[in-house]
């Protein structure tokens, strides 16, 4: 639910503030015609309700006929919730690379089972966006998972 909020949320955050990432969905939102607007608005209602199918079922609608990376990634987030995790990861995959988009992918691949995949997610969103305790604590999470403590202690201690 987090990154759909933080999608729908883009708005009120003030631009010196607003990472890299943030401004690229917010500018891919705002240049939707009105009415593609209102039916991404609607989905994320459905997806504030608790109604995660109803909701990925008005993105899909939504993105046949007005592609946008936001939508887009708010569809992989609801897949999550799902636990879609293919149908996720395909959704991640199709945006723009971001950190954001690497951690959701991160989380879907763990959630198929397949950690090394999921690790690769991560690192590239360490790539991407070195400073996000989020992505760091995932990433010794993760190294964890593959037998790797020495290296998850390292990651936690930078």
């Amino acid at each position: 639910m987090k990154a759909l909020i933080i999608v729908m949320s883009l708005a009120l955050t003030p631009a010196s503030s607003a990472t890299n990432d943030e401004r690229d969905l917010s500018a891919s939102l705002s240049a939707l015609p009105e009415a593609c607007l209102s039916r991404h608005h609607a989905a994320v209602a459905e997806w504030g309700l608790g109604r995660y199918a109803a909701a990925s079922a008005a993105l899909e609608g939504m993105l046949a006929g007005c592609p946008s990376p936001a939508a887009t990634l708010n569809l992989g987030a609801v897949r999550l919730r799902l636990k879609e995790f293919a149908a996720a990861a395909r959704a991640f995959e199709a945006t723009p690379p971001s950190a954001r988009a690497s951690y959701l992918l991160a989380r879907a691949r763990e959630g198929e089972g397949n950690v090394t995949a999921a690790l690769a997610a991560i690192e590239r969103a360490a790539a991407l966006d070195p400073a996000e305790p989020a992505v760091a604590l995932r990433r010794a999470e993760l190294l964890t998972a593959l037998g790797r403590g020495a290296d998850a202690e390292r990651e936690l201690r930078r």
